[in-house]
């Protein structure tokens, strides 16, 4: 016998090295808010209840002294004076209070924006690396060369522990997304508010951690090679015959006709027509 040569064109497919994204496990601690400003202890009342004494010792004084106009030239400014400086310096006081109030508000929820914009780059970061081994369809499909007949290079990149050693996502199935605890930390703030008084900002430090302890937009997976056998439940699907039927728009047989009357007449038993689509098509 002959040699005989056969040419077989095969496509060589070279698989890189695999490459695992990490998710990121840094942790983040949030500061305390700064303290409160002191409350202003004067009060308006405190105020105006000398200035009210100090007005009617002056009419008093004037009632009684009419006559010298030096001590009236004197004594007038000298009271409104000292009256209206105390209500001056009282709502400076009270201007002051509510201004370091805004100032502390609005600087620590700026630091809070620049904390959550921190948290967003690590929840990110961490969906990045848990849908690089679990894309979506389209993605496998691409990887698999589909429409470009050129498979990537990451394909059948897990190993099941023949080659090389078993990478631990072997036979991992992708089942939907869904969301997973957080594998960075953010942690609240050390110190609390005192006993018994409320700090909005405080709370809204506790919220921003709730916020992120979990990341959502993630695969959530099946470990086939731990699980052995899986099943999948939900309500039963509804069979052909289950399902209405549209009714005909013109000569629908089961319907009476004008002028009839007592039930429809029956189908005929043996032919297509009272059958079931199912078993229809099974005989067709």
């Amino acid at each position: 016998m002959g040699d005989k040569t056969v040419n077989t064109t095969m496509p060589l497919f070279h698989r890189s090295p695999r490459t695992y994204l990490a998710p990121p496990t840094a942790e983040l601690e949030l500061q305390p808010p700064p303290g409160k400003p002191a409350r202003p202890t004067s009060s308006l009342m405190a105020v105006l209840v000398p200035l009210s004494f100090t007005l009617l010792g002056l009419g008093l004084s004037i009632a009684f002294a009419a006559t010298h106009a030096a001590f009236l030239l004197f004594s007038l400014p000298m009271v409104f004076g000292s009256g209206l400086w105390s209500i001056i310096s009282y709502f400076n006081e009270q201007n002051k209070y509510k201004a370091s109030i805004a100032q502390r508000d609005q600087t620590y929820r700026a630091y809070l924006a620049q904390q959550r914009q921190q948290a967003e780059a690590l929840a990110n970061e961490q969906r990045r690396a848990l849908l690089d081994p679990h894309p979506d369809p389209n993605e496998c499909l691409r990887r698999a060369g589909a429409g470009t007949g050129q498979p990537s290079p990451r394909l059948w990149e897990r190993s099941s522990g023949l080659e090389r050693p078993r990478d631990p996502d072997f036979l991992h199935l992708r089942l939907w997304l869904g969301a997973l605890p957080a594998t960075f930390q953010l942690k609240p703030p050390s110190s609390r508010p005192p006993v018994g008084e409320a700090d909005d900002l405080y709370d809204e430090a506790l919220r921003l951690v709730d916020d992120f302890r979990q990341v959502d937009g993630v695969p959530i997976v099946l470990p086939l090679a731990q699980a052995g056998a899986a099943g999948l439940s939900g309500p039963p699907r509804r069979r052909p015959r289950d399902r209405p039927r549209p009714a005909a728009a013109t000569g629908d047989a089961s319907r009476p006709q004008r002028g009839q009357t007592g039930r429809p007449a029956a189908r005929p038993r043996g032919g297509r027509m009272g059958l079931d689509p199912l078993a229809a098509a099974r005989l067709g």
